[in-house]
C-alpha cells in the first residue's frame, strides 16, 4: 500500500527537498518519491513477501549459472534518467551483482512489483511506464497476489504488455536464462499452498 502524505510540504519535490525531507523521518517508515510526490510504503501481506522471495530465489538461481555477473535485490531504490523526482523503490530488481554502497541504483536489469490491493491502477501504470524508460532495463514484471497472475513488459516487445495467467503459463526471461511455469512463484502462498 502507498499512502501519499499531504502536510506541509512542497507540491512538487526535488531529491535534495525528498533527502531532507526523509531525514525528519522514522527509521522504520519507508518512503519513495513518484513524480514529485512523497507515498509512504505500508507494511506488506506475508503473501507479497512469500511471492517476492520466491521470485527473488528463482531468479537468484538461474542468475547463478546463466549470468553470474547479475544478481536480485530486494526493496531498493531505483533512478531514471531524465526523471529525477521520480525515485521508487520497486520489490525487487535485478542489477549487477557486486552490491552497491548506495541506497539507489542507476543501473538495473528488471523491475518486479508484486501488487498490492491498495495499488491504483494509474500507480502501477505510471511505474511501469517510468521503469520502461531506463535505457539498460529489459524486463518490468507486475505479479498479483491474490491471483496467479503476472503482466510482463519487455524491451524486446516495445515495451507491449502480455498478461499471463495460471500456474501453468511460461515466464520466459531469455536473457537471464529463465524460463519457468508461474506455478513456484506461488509456492507457499494461499494462492497455491501445496510444495510444488
Amino acid at each position: 500500500m502507498n499512502v501519499p502524505i499531504r502536510k506541509a510540504i512542497p507540491i512538487s519535490m526535488t531529491e535534495e527537498d525528498y533527502v531532507a525531507f526523509l531525514a525528519t523521518r522514522s527509521e522504520e517508515e519507508r518512503w519513495q518519491l513518484i513524480d514529485g510526490n512523497p507515498f509512504m510504503m505500508t507494511s506488506p501481506t506475508g503473501t507479497h513477501q512469500r511471492i517476492a522471495s520466491n521470485l527473488g530465489r528463482l531468479l537468484d538461481s538461474s542468475l547463478e549459472t546463466n549470468r553470474p555477473t547479475l544478481a536480485t535485490l530486494p526493496e531498493i531504490g531505483v533512478r531514471i534518467p531524465g526523471h529525477p523526482k521520480f525515485l521508487p523503490i520497486p520489490d525487487l530488481v535485478v542489477a549487477d551483482a557486486l552490491a552497491p554502497p548506495s541506497s539507489y541504483l542507476d543501473k538495473f536489469y528488471l523491475a518486479a512489483e508484486v501488487l498490492s490491493e491498495s495499488n491504483t491502477p494509474e500507480f502501477i501504470e505510471l511505474k511501469v511506464s517510468r521503469y520502461g524508460l531506463h535505457p539498460d532495463n529489459l524486463y518490468t514484471l507486475v505479479i498479483h497476489q491474490i491471483e496467479i497472475r503476472c503482466e510482463v513488459w519487455s524491451r524486446a516487445s516495445g515495451w507491449t504488455r502480455t498478461v499471463l495467467e495460471g500456474p501453468d503459463a511460461l515466464l520466459d526471461l531469455p536473457e537471464f536464462g529463465y524460463r519457468k511455469s508461474l506455478r513456484p512463484l506461488y509456492r507457499n502462498t494461499m494462492v497455491a499452498p501445496v510444495d510444488v
